[in-house]
């Protein structure tokens, strides 16, 4: 019941996208969420006590700027005093003509008086001048007067998570806890290359794609829905290649081009992307993307491996481009395992004795306030959990805390989801998901594979204040459901031939501003992937 084709359903099951991550370069108890600070703490019986901390800086704060003027304390200058009138000298410097030589006769009368009140005249321009540059200073913005020599402020500050500024008001993740979706199809699903209604089905015979449909990554921008997806191009599920399609309505599918692409270490285009060639990291196979408009590219996660260590030893790469369609990769070379900083849009595989030193395979990424934060699944050989890292630039990634966290159906910390009690949905596994942000908290929704014999995978949530502390919603396991279903508890299908009778897997959330869709894998009767979709029931 994996990806991988194991015969264990411990096996990991490679997962895909969702949406927006803290500062990985300087790691604190804190992060700034937008898109501050979280600490995370931990006790005894449903968090982990773990002395991990993150710290993301947020954006300066402003700060009182005083307007440049005039000195203050510099007095006008002022005429010489009077002297006596006996001194022999006249007011303002003339000399009395009867007392001085015929080298120093006074000037006449008329002459002087005309002095004194040009004199006089500048003096009271002087005075008018500096009462209005000093009126001047003391403007407000509002008279639009632009002062010179203008201060930028540069103090920062660590403040609490701050809701950030979304283009579309988001549903709020109180209301999405008790949302039902209905399964717009589960039946009747034709394998196709082009155009599909509902649902996204394998490709045809010697198509790119043919092997099933493993993962997805959805984006909605100017009235399009973009998505690219993971194709598998045999049945056995282990060679893959990623693909692309777009709808006008969310629900209609076309498929852009699906024949296999060649292998490259460089350039993928029409949406795909290809293995590398041999030698490099990603030459034996490609999988599960993660697509985040950044600006004016767009950016592409997605894990890979060289099948050097195992066939599922998976760690993650990054590609870019300008349109969504043309791809380049960043670095496709193999990167050195690490429980702390990736570089050059790595995300690798950690020791021996960690949570992920077996595989990563899905990932979500949210931008807030100039930080990305990311949640990937990390497999251990046994089991999988989710766990969290952080970058200021989207390209060098640090671990949060990737040891494991402890068993518990509650409370979990450092941005991990860990497995729950014995006969809960997720005791075996915590895996594929996608995280939502409505601005002022998170809610995951997550893959969960119970103990019980004979369980399905099945989607149950999580939500946090900080992206950091998570609390379960409500693991129990769920009834099957061929028609409506809870969002938080998403079982596969009952009826006779569904193509998620035996499971569903990768949730995809988005919100298109009117409508909540969720886009996942139904796993069929002879373990065929489709790519399934439910939208918010009213």
């Amino acid at each position: 019941m994996d990806d991988f084709n194991q015969p264990s359903n411990n096996a990991p099951t490679m997962g895909g996208e969702s949406t927006a991550v803290p500062n990985s370069a300087n790691l604190e108890n804190q992060a700034t969420i937008n898109q501050g600070t979280i600490q995370t703490t931990s006790n005894q019986g449903g968090a982990d006590t773990l002395p991990v901390q993150t710290q993301i800086p947020n954006a300066p704060i402003a700060q009182s700027i005083q307007s440049p003027g005039l000195q203050s304390g510099t007095a006008a200058q002022q005429p010489p005093p009077i002297p006596p009138s006996n001194s022999g000298v006249d007011t303002f410097g003339t000399v009395d003509d009867t007392q001085g030589s015929d080298s120093s006769k006074p000037f006449p009368k008329p002459v002087m008086a005309v002095m004194a009140i040009v004199i006089l005249a500048l003096l009271g321009f002087v005075v008018i001048g500096y009462v209005l540059l000093s009126g001047r200073d003391n403007e407000s913005p509002d008279n639009n007067v632009t002062p010179t020599n203008t201060i930028t402020p540069t103090a920062t500050t660590t403040v609490s998570p701050t809701p950030i500024e979304v283009e579309t008001q988001m549903r709020d993740v109180d209301e999405l806890l008790t949302m039902n979706m209905i399964k717009l199809k589960t039946t009747g699903i034709n394998a196709s290359n082009d155009v599909s209604v509902d649902a996204l089905p394998r490709g045809l015979a010697g198509s790119g794609d043919v092997g099933g449909i493993i993962s997805s990554s959805v984006l909605y921008e100017d009235g399009v829905y973009k998505m690219w997806y993971t194709g598998a191009i045999k049945s056995d599920l282990n060679k893959r290649a990623i693909y692309y399609a777009t709808s006008e309505d969310g629900r209609t599918w076309k498929k852009y081009d699906n024949s296999e692409p060649s292998a490259t270490n460089t350039q993928s285009t029409n949406g795909r992307l290809a293995v590398g060639l041999t030698g490099s990291g990603d030459s034996a196979n490609i999988s599960n993307p993660f697509v985040l408009k950044d600006d004016e590219q767009y950016i592409m996660y997605y894990v890979a491996t060289d099948g050097s260590q195992s066939p599922w030893a998976y760690s993650m790469f990054m590609a870019t481009s300008p349109d969504g369609l043309t791809w380049t990769k960043v670095d496709n070379s193999n990167a050195p395992r690490t429980n702390g900083t990736s570089e050059e849009g790595h995300l690798t595989i950690g020791l021996p004795g960690s949570g992920d030193s077996g595989s990563i395979f899905d990932m979500s990424v949210i931008k807030v306030n100039g930080e990305y934060y990311m949640w990937y699944t990390g497999w251990d050989g046994t089991n999988t959990r989710i766990y969290m890292a952080g970058s200021s630039d989207g390209l060098n990634w640090t671990k949060v805390d990737n040891s494991t966290p402890v068993v518990s159906d509650n409370s979990t910390s450092n941005g991990r989801i860990g497995l729950g009690t014995s006969g809960k949905v997720d005791a075996k596994k915590s895996g594929e998901f996608d995280v939502y942000y409505d601005g002022t908290k998170f809610l995951m929704i997550y893959t969960g594979l119970s103990d019980v014999s004979g369980a399905k995978q099945q989607f149950t949530c999580a939500v946090s204040d900080d992206g950091y502390a998570w609390n379960k919603v409500n693991n129990s396991v769920g009834a099957g459901s061929t028609g409506i279903a809870s969002l938080c508890s998403f079982p596969s299908s009952t009826a006779s031939g569904a193509a998620d009778i035996n499971g569903v897997d990768h949730p995809n959330l988005l919100y298109d501003g009117g409508k909540l869709w969720l886009y996942y894998i139904g796993i069929g009767q002879n373990m065929e992937r489709t790519l399934l979709i439910a939208s918010e029931y009213n």
